[in-house]
C-alpha cells in the first residue's frame, strides 16, 4: 500500500511513515533538523528533559554502546589519552571514590598498588571475566591485584587466603 506525503507530496510506500503520520519520515527529519537549528536552547531543553526519562536513559545507553562496539579503537585512544590528562585522573580517582562508597565491604580492600606477580596468577585467571576484551581484562586485573595486596598486607592472610576471601564477594 502506499500514501502521499502531504508536505512534499510524493507518493510514498507505507513504511515511509510514522504510525498516523501525514509527512514522510524524510519530511519529518528534514523539518526537525530546521527547527532545532532555530531554536537550539529549546531543543537542548526537551533533549535534556528526555535523557532523564527512563526511556530516553535506555535509549542513550543502547546509543553509547552500539558507538563503542563500531569505533572501538577510538575509544580506547581516547581513554588512553584522557587517563594520562591531570583532569582524567582526577576523574577516575572520583569515579573509584564514589564507587567505594557504593561498596563500603571493597573498601576494606582498595588503594594499593597493582603487583603482578606469580603468586596472584592463579587467583586472577581463576576470577578474571575472559569473554571481555583484553582492554577490560587488564583492568579487572589491576583491580584484582589491588585487592589481594591490599588483603595480604592488612589482615595477614597468603595469597590462597586473600583469593578465597575476595572470591567470596564476586
Amino acid at each position: 500500500m502506499t500514501k502521499r506525503c502531504t508536505k512534499c507530496g510524493e507518493v510514498k510506500p507505507l513504511t515511509s511513515f510514522g504510525v498516523s503520520k501525514s509527512w514522510c519520515k524524510p519530511c519529518v527529519a528534514a523539518y526537525t533538523r530546521a527547527w532545532k537549528q532555530r531554536n537550539p536552547a529549546k531543543a537542548r531543553e526537551i533533549k535534556k528533559r528526555w535523557l532523564q526519562t527512563e526511556s530516553g536513559k535506555i535509549s542513550n545507553r543502547a546509543s553509547n554502546r552500539r558507538y563503542r562496539e563500531r569505533n572501538l579503537g577510538k575509544v580506547r585512544e581516547y581513554r588512553r589519552r584522557w587517563g594520562q590528562t591531570e583532569r582524567g585522573q582526577a576523574s577516575c580517582q572520583r569515579a573509584s571514590l564514589k564507587w567505594l562508597a557504593k561498596h563500603p565491604d571493597a573498601s576494606l580492600f582498595a588503594g594499593s598498588m597493582v603487583s603482578l606477580d606469580a603468586l596472584h596468577s592463579e587467583a586472577l585467571y581463576s576470577i578474571a571475566d575472559k569473554s571481555g576484551t583484553p582492554l577490560e581484562s587488564l583492568i579487572q586485573a589491576e583491580a584484582i591485584c589491588r585487592i589481594i595486596n591490599r588483603v595480604v598486607s592488612e589482615r595477614g592472610l597468603d595469597y590462597y587466603g586473600a583469593y578465597q576471601l575476595i572470591h567470596s564477594y564476586l
